[in-house]
């Protein structure tokens, strides 16, 4: 053994060699850690320039730009019935946006309806409490049963109806 004063053995440059492809990987490991200086690490992101006037980029290499994504949602109040002359307010579950909504299109009908007299829908937005941003939307409406009919005898309801409020919305999101 060479340290101990002797000729180098296999094992000796085995070891050497050993010991050089490590100390190589440990410096290949600890450049390849996200965030390094450019100048020390080949694959960082290139530094983005700024005018005179601007303000500073929020882009980091750690944090990939926002894409947009098209999202679709439906949602129904299932059925509801009613009787004749009576109204019920009614609501569909929120339809929940993602970060940045926009380009909004909410769209509230009312399907498998029978024996309705009057009914209406809107949309309804839902903001967060905390800073009033908008979070969904939701359909709102009321649904009205025929009128009674009027026999000679006694009021009579032709039979209670039916309808389920539903809500289609697109919209656009980041992701």
């Amino acid at each position: 053994m060479k340290l101990m004063g002797g000729d180098w053995s296999k094992g000796d440059f085995l070891a050497v060699l050993g010991l050089i492809i490590a100390a190589i990987g440990v410096g290949a490991a600890i450049l390849a850690i996200p965030g390094m200086p450019k100048i020390a690490h080949w694959d960082s992101e290139p530094s983005v320039k700024q005018s005179d006037n601007s303000s500073p980029a929020n882009v980091t290499p750690d944090q990939p730009a926002a894409k947009s994504v098209q999202k679709a949602g439906d949602v129904t109040s299932g059925q509801v019935n009613f009787s004749c002359e009576q109204t019920l307010p009614v609501e569909t579950p929120v339809v929940s946006f993602g970060k940045n909504p926009r380009d909004i299109n909410a769209k509230p009908t009312w399907a498998n309806t029978a024996n309705v007299k009057a009914q209406n829908q809107s949309v309804s937005k839902v903001e967060d409490p905390a800073d009033h941003h908008l979070v969904g939307v939701k359909a709102v409406g009321t649904i009205t049963g025929l009128d009674l009919q009027n026999l000679v005898v006694a009021k009579n309801c032709p039979g209670g109806g039916h309808g389920e409020l539903t809500l289609h919305v697109t919209w656009t999101e980041d992701q």
